[in-house]
């Protein structure tokens, strides 16, 4: 059974990433949280994506699968996610506006504080080499945004 997320930093290549996986998993069908934006508040977002995962086959990719880990962490305190892939990615392609940046930190603080929680239930999370830097990118975000 296939159950592959992507997430990440915004302008990272989720989407890209998830369509050339689904030309390897033909009948699986790709969810993508970007969708959820213009009807649902980030709440709502979160819940529809934690419903996401819990169902049989899928690649979910988009910011919000973050989010809907966290949610799934809180209401199943014993679920275990051994049969769950999550490719983490963070370098951005291009330069991120305000918004994405502010965007990122969220996301990477959320990640930071429930990632020793996936690892222990079983969560395979895959980070594309030479992006698993977090420290180093913030520093880079901010130098190339504020110009410090």
């Amino acid at each position: 059974m296939t159950k592959i997320l992507i997430s990440g930093f915004p302008k990272t290549g989720k989407s890209t990433f998830a369509n050339e996986l689904s030309n390897q998993y033909k009948n699986i069908q790709i969810l993508h949280t970007d969708d959820l934006i213009e009807n649902h508040n980030w709440k709502d977002s979160s819940d529809i994506v934690s419903n996401w995962i819990l169902e049989n086959e899928y690649i979910i990719e988009g910011v919000t699968v973050i989010r809907g880990l966290r949610k799934l962490i809180t209401s199943y305190p014993h679920k275990r996610f051994d049969d769950i892939t999550l490719y983490y990615l963070t370098k951005p392609k291009i330069e991120l506006n305000t918004k994405q940046f502010a965007m990122a930190k969220g996301i990477q603080t959320i990640f930071m504080s429930i990632h020793g929680l996936l690892k222990e239930r079983g969560l395979n999370i895959i980070f594309p080499k030479g992006e698993w830097n977090l420290p180093v990118i913030k520093k880079e975000f901010v130098k190339r945004r504020y110009r410090v």
